[in-house]
């Protein structure tokens, strides 16, 4: 075989059978990419989606000082920027920085159970050992925390603190 998989006839009925759940005679896709993805030798970029929901979270967080900061004044230049003059008294707010740092660790420590749970299904849907689980887990729960330290190192003293 081309892909390194030896798989007899007899096998490919049986997989052909148990992807045919609706026993129409067709090949029901989905059940069958389950029941190769079980038999295929699975590699990171296959658990690698459990790491998406730090990343959103790291990425949003990131961007929160700029937002929560500097958007409250938008709409104060809004009347400037269409040339219509302030005939109504808009409001002007931004957030602290301390708010920011409150608002971006709770998203970024918020974003652990959904990255660990989701990584959790792909290992078992992918029959990947407990121990290669908790290794990705604990890899989750130190590159949240050291995000946030070095996002919240670097909103404190503008450069990232060397001590």
């Amino acid at each position: 075989a081309k892909n390194g998989i030896e798989i007899t006839e007899e096998e490919k009925h049986s997989l052909f059978a148990a992807a045919d759940v609706l026993h129409e005679g067709r090949l029901n896709l989905f059940e069958f990419m389950s029941t190769m993805r079980k038999i295929v030798r699975v590699g990171i970029q296959e658990i690698g989606y459990g790491y998406l929901p730090l990343a959103w979270a790291a990425l949003t967080a990131y961007w929160l000082n700029t937002g929560l900061s500097e958007l409250g004044l938008a709409l104060y230049r809004l009347p400037d920027t269409f040339n219509i003059g302030h005939f109504l008294p808009f409001p002007q707010f931004s957030a602290s920085q301390p708010v920011i740092e409150v608002v971006q660790a709770c998203l970024i420590l918020g974003a652990i159970p959904p990255s660990i749970s989701l990584l959790e299904k792909l290992c078992k849907d992918n029959n990947i050992s407990g121990v290669r689980f908790g290794l990705h887990a604990i890899i989750q729960v130190i590159g949240a925390w050291f995000t946030l330290y070095l996002m919240l190192s670097t909103a404190q003293n503008g450069v990232i603190a060397l001590e």
